[in-house]
């Protein structure tokens, strides 16, 4: 499922960019729930120090010269980069509720899903924000935010 790895600190904490397998990418959101299981679930014996809190999957390989060490210098623009969904052609912010499945939409007529949709895209007009959106992975947010 998972190609390739980089672990980086960003804002003294641990994120990553993924790169999954070539045919792992077709299967879309199927996909994204593997990879947020394996991020947040499997790691739960490690010491909360060393969990990774936070990741973007990115289509594009890392890089590496011919010594073969992975140019970690360019993981941070490369991390923040996917997770503003650039590198993977996506539009920035908010999904418009018209391009949400019609379960999803159904969701969005409770008052307060509306109110928790409005909230979180004024809060991330900078981020795609969709229905599958995890709070801590996606959008570094915490308990406390």
């Amino acid at each position: 499922m998972i190609r390739k790895i980089g672990v980086l600190q960003k804002d003294g904490r641990l994120v990553a960019v993924i790169v999954p397998e070539t045919d792992e990418i077709s299967q879309g959101e199927d996909m994204n729930s593997s990879m947020r299981e394996a991020i947040e679930e499997e790691p739960k014996r490690l010491p909360s120090y060393q969990r990774i809190s936070g990741y973007a999957i990115s289509r594009e390989p890392l890089e590496y010269p011919r010594l073969g060490k992975l140019r970690r210098h360019l993981l941070e623009e490369r991390y923040d980069r996917a997770k503003r969904g650039r590198e993977n052609g996506m539009a920035e912010g908010p999904v418009a509720p018209r391009e949400m499945s019609e379960e999803d939409r159904a969701l969005l007529e409770a008052p307060a899903a509306m109110g928790v949709w409005e909230l979180l895209a004024e809060r991330f007009p900078d981020r795609r924000l969709a229905p599958e959106t995890s709070p801590q992975p996606d959008l570094d947010i915490d308990s406390l935010g």
